[in-house]
């Protein structure tokens, strides 16, 4: 694995030392983006060992980002000027609705637009 990346933001074909792609770029951006959001990395990682990363992000489904921010607590709702419950229920109607692979999740789920 080529040095001077942040391990926690590397994408699965990054760590395991593969051709990157545009793919690669967007997924270390949904992680930039649920931290942003949930106040908290989508994975916690034991040690930054490159097995250890590589085994918990193709192994492990992050918490929906409605349920991270409930566990980031406090100090993240007082930087949005918000309550963790609130932005919950925000991030819940939003995020929570896909799986991994974009697929609509749910009876009642459907993307909004505009």
């Amino acid at each position: 694995m080529p040095a001077g990346f942040a391990r926690s933001f590397a994408s699965p074909e990054q760590i395991r030392g593969e051709r990157v792609s545009v793919a690669s770029d967007v997924y270390s951006l949904g992680v930039v983006l649920y931290q942003l959001l949930a106040g908290t990395l989508p994975y916690q990682f034991a040690s930054l060992d490159v097995l250890d990363i590589e085994r918990v992000i193709t192994g492990a489904e992050p918490a929906p980002p409605s349920t991270a921010v409930l566990h980031a607590g406090a100090a993240n709702a007082r930087n949005r000027a918000s309550s963790p419950e609130r932005l919950a229920r925000a991030l819940r109607g939003d995020l929570d609705t896909h799986d991994r692979d974009g697929a609509a999740q749910g009876a009642g789920a459907q993307v909004r637009v505009g």
